[in-house]
């Protein structure tokens, strides 16, 4: 039985690397846009990371919302209303 994995191993040579979009969101992404439109110091990436985490419970603190650190159902529909921007 053969092993593919084994056998790049001990070949050695380049790892290969995924793809630029893997592990991004359109979600995440528009609404890091939605949150940086508002003032909130993000990178719109599209990477989930500790300051988009930040950001956005920041913003279910100030609306009153369920602190989640997460693009809820509900903060994602308080985001979209407040900024302007469909997050989807």
């Amino acid at each position: 039985m053969r092993d593919p994995i084994g056998d790049i191993i001990r070949m050695g040579g380049p790892v290969p690397t995924p793809p630029a979009n893997v592990g991004k969101s359109d979600v995440v992404l528009s609404g890091q846009r939605a949150l940086a439109k508002l003032g909130y110091n993000v990178k719109p990436d599209g990477v989930m990371g500790a300051g988009t985490r930040q950001a956005i419970e920041r913003f279910e603190q100030e609306r009153r919302l369920p602190v989640t650190g997460d693009f809820s159902p509900r903060t994602i529909r308080e985001l979209a209303a407040a900024s302007g921007i469909a997050v989807q």
